[in-house]
């Protein structure tokens, strides 16, 4: 278990996903360029309100990271939704909240995509020195 309220970013809005960069993509290399470039933007400034607000600051050991996807219906694909991650680390890494979104820093990202009938909106925890197991049970038939 942990504490949800430690260490987390909230983005109160709905994310690109990766159908849409790659549209921008094939539109024109520029316009991709340019829709990641606003898509960061937007969520460092989140992540500024976050750290303004005492809810974020920077890692200073490894970490696991859970991203708590909601939406507002189902219409877009998990595979979707979660592409963002892209996008949600490079904004955390360019803030300094993460030294750097390699693998010696972020050991494991664990995805939800929930609904939320109240509207769209992303919350990213970080877990340091996090031990986060998955257990799957095999079903014997």
């Amino acid at each position: 278990m942990y504490d949800k309220r430690k260490n987390f970013l909230y983005i109160g809005q709905k994310l690109p996903s990766l159908n849409e960069y790659v549209s921008k993509n094939r539109a024109h290399p520029q316009v991709g360029a340019r829709f990641k470039r606003e898509t960061d933007e937007t969520i460092r400034m989140w992540v500024n309100a976050c750290v303004a607000q005492g809810d974020l600051h920077p890692i200073s050991s490894p970490c696991e990271i859970v991203i708590d996807f909601y939406e507002g219906n189902n219409r877009r694909d998990v595979d979707n939704v979660q592409s963002a991650t892209k996008y949600i680390l490079d904004a955390l890494q360019e803030a300094g909240i993460l030294p750097n979104d390699n693998q010696k820093w972020v050991k494991q990202i664990f995805h939800r995509v929930l609904h939320n009938v109240a509207g769209a909106c992303v919350y990213v925890y970080l877990i340091e020195d996090a031990h986060i197991a998955l257990t799957v049970q095999e079903n014997d038939s």
